[in-house]
Parts: C-alpha cells; structure tokens; sequence
C-alpha cells in the first residue's frame, strides 16, 4: 500500500492467495449485520462524502453509489467497450460505444436506429407503453426537419388516435375508436 491506510477494524485490503485477485474488502469480519460504504471525498463543502458506495445492511439490502452535488453524475467506458445493465445476471439494457440503445438486446445495431426495444414475443406487451393521464392524453412527438409545422405528435385521445400538428391543438388525421378515419 502506498501513501495512508486508515481502520478501525472490518477492512482487508489485499492479494487473495491463490485466486490471483486482489480486494478491498469492508465488513468482512461482522458478526452482525449493518451497512458498509466507500466514501469518496473531492472537496472541502461535502467533507464527510461526495461520492459514497454503500451496501445496505442485511441479506437482501440495497447497494447504492450516491453522487452530492450539481455536477454530472458519469458512468464512463473510456475507451470503446459499451455500457450494460443486467438484473437477475442477464442484460437487459446495452448502451453500445457509438451510443446506440438496446432494450431486450444487447447489439442495437443489429436493428438499426439510435434506440431498440427488442422483445421476441407476439403479445401486446412486447413494445413501448406511454401512460397520459391527462387531459392531452398519451403522446409521441416527432420532430422532423421541415420548414412550416415540421413536428408532429401521435396522440390517443378520447378512445381514437389523432395526428397533430406541432401546435398540438390542430388535428390533421383522426380515427376513432370504431375504425372511422
């Protein structure tokens, strides 16, 4: 180790024999549970943490990386590796290194698009659900590139469907919930 070590007591920071890993290891040694964090401290206003790792007491407890502050909290693959997150150990979401999105894939760009919502089932549920409570009802904006009213939005609204224009309020296309164009 070099530079400061500080303990007092449940920290093993060192090479695991015969594993050819290495570790830090904090509350290793309890003899009941409680929480063990990292705290990270960058400056002189967050002096107890800024960033803090914290493993949450008990067998099925929270792990949580806590950011203070106003600046971005980054995860970042410096180089060309992607980024993934995984539950129950399998992927489900992948943020490739040209920063394309894959939900239900791990090679969005297999796809095509900036973002991919991959399901192989046939139910009604394999897709993208937007919930509006409102009054507007749920919408999807679209927005192009033309030069008069180029964004759109799909809106479900009174049991149809409508195409707006970027006012929102002017239809240009309505069905109803009977089929009715």
């Amino acid at each position: 180790i070099a530079g400061f070590l500080t303990s007092t007591g449940n920290a093993t920071v060192g090479y695991q024999a015969g594993s050819g890993d290495a570790a830090i290891e904090v509350g290793g040694s309890r003899t009941a549970d409680g929480n063990a964090y990292i705290d990270l401290v960058g400056d002189t206003t967050y002096s107890d943490y800024g960033g803090r790792l914290i493993r949450m007491t008990g067998l099925n407890g929270n792990t949580e990386f806590q950011h203070r502050g106003t600046g971005n909290f980054r995860i970042n693959a410096q180089d060309a590796g992607g980024i993934q997150f995984a539950t129950s150990n399998s992927n489900r979401m992948t943020i490739n290194s040209t920063g394309n999105v894959g939900i239900g894939t791990a090679s969005p760009d297999s796809y095509g698009g900036k973002l991919v919502v991959f399901r192989n089932d046939n139910g009604f549920n394999s897709g993208i659900n937007i919930v509006g409570t409102g009054d507007s009802g749920a919408i999807l904006g679209l927005q192009g590139n033309g030069t008069t009213t180029p964004n759109k939005y799909i809106r479900a609204y009174n049991g149809g469907l409508q195409v707006l224009n970027s006012a929102i309020n002017t239809s240009i296309f309505d069905i109803t919930d009977g089929g009715n164009v």
